[in-house]
């Protein structure tokens, strides 16, 4: 843990991570999708993709760019809510789910 301003630089990474696993449990939500299989698709346990969700653990590059090809958005989306980065459908798939208005 680094300290910042006599911060804990981790408590930004802990948001960030809960930020993050939200965004993906709204994703798994949208497409009626349970953590069990979520798991066999992008090949992690469901106690995983639990904590990425729960931001109790963060994703890697791998898992990051797994969930994305999972919920055919960009990583972009999924680390930082860009919806510019969607393409029209994506967007509109998104913005009609009652998750993410």
């Amino acid at each position: 843990m680094v300290k910042c301003y006599g911060k804990a630089v981790n408590l930004e990474v802990d948001e960030l991570n809960k930020t993050i696993g939200a965004r993906l449990m709204r994703l798994r939500s949208t497409y009626g999708l349970d953590q069990k299989s979520v798991a066999e698709k992008i090949v992690v346990s469901a106690n995983m993709v639990s904590q990425i969700e729960n931001g109790v653990r963060g994703t890697d590059a791998r898992k990051t760019i797994a969930f994305a090809k999972l919920y055919n958005v960009t990583t972009d989306f999924i680390l930082n809510g860009d919806r510019e980065s969607l393409s029209k459908v994506q967007a509109t798939m998104i913005k009609g789910s009652r998750y993410f208005d």
